[in-house]
């Protein structure tokens, strides 16, 4: 008699009725509000079945930065348009019109069904789950950040210099997009099983969001780049800064004094710009 089991017998479609009737739904959703592309709809759906895999919360914590992200970018671009603001970029404007497309997809959700795919190989039981949860959070951190704060009454600074730019600069930060990075996070971590996971949530849509910035601060600069380099650059950074606070978790999961310590960071920045005029 074998007693051995495989690496991924475990990874078996054990999707709930009520699962495949939610990716169903969030898929119809995505086409009929145009927040995806045709070709962004095709990856997204064997992402959903991905993350669906695991359970429902873990699906959850994904469709809720798509849903969330994908209206959010939908009524931002609406009240810039009424108040007769340009969108901080071209690209931006064209994700708000037609939707996501395979790569930003890919770029999002990839890692993710990655993750929930090999959740069993051996070494991942205890890296796959904080690396998914920060993974998440800081792509709706980022997206909430990016299009609340374009919003934002009060004059970006750069994250690296702390020098006023304009609204939209990649690296800009303001408290109100600050504050909606977290509360994108929080949107992905009210899905997880803990509220240690749900305060994390908040913490790496903030912290994933800063990183972003930083990165964006040093790599893109829409006024010295041709757009369609400044596209793939901007899906690369976003991929980056997402799997770097993916690391990061994983690197601090069992330390709350690492995990106080970005906190403290988080809060400083948010201070910061508080009272910066």
């Amino acid at each position: 008699t074998h007693t051995h089991t495989h690496m991924f017998d475990d990874v078996v479609p054990d999707v709930s009725v009520l699962g495949l009737v939610l990716l169903a739904v969030v898929a119809a959703a995505a086409h009929f509000k145009r927040w995806l592309t045709v070709d962004g709809l095709l990856v997204a759906v064997p992402v959903g079945f991905s993350v669906l895999l695991p359970g429902l919360d873990i699906a959850g914590m994904l469709f809720s930065f798509f849903v969330s992200s994908s209206i959010i970018t939908k009524i931002a671009a609406r009240i810039s348009a009424r108040a007769g603001n340009n969108r901080s970029h071209a690209y931006a404007e064209d994700d708000a019109k037609r939707g996501r497309n395979c790569w930003q997809v890919a770029a999002t959700g990839g890692v993710p069904a990655l993750l929930c795919v090999l959740r069993n190989v051996p070494g991942m039981a205890h890296i796959w789950r904080p690396a998914y949860l920060a993974y998440v959070a800081c792509s709706a951190g980022d997206t909430w950040a990016s299009e609340i704060g374009q919003l934002a009454k009060t004059t970006p600074r750069l994250i690296t210099t702390w020098k006023p730019v304009p609204a939209g600069r990649d690296g800009g930060v303001t408290l109100v997009g600050t504050l909606a990075s977290i509360g994108g996070g929080a949107a992905v971590g009210i899905f997880g099983g803990t509220w240690q996971e749900r305060w994390l949530g908040m913490l790496y849509g903030g912290i994933g969001s800063v990183i972003d910035s930083v990165m964006g601060a040093v790599l893109q600069d829409p006024m010295t780049m041709q757009l369609s380099r400044w596209k793939a650059l901007n899906i690369l950074v976003n991929l980056g800064s997402s799997v770097l606070t993916a690391a990061l978790a994983v690197a601090v999961q069992s330390s709350l004094v690492a995990q106080a310590t970005l906190a403290v960071v988080l809060a400083a920045i948010t201070f910061r710009l508080a009272v910066s005029k």
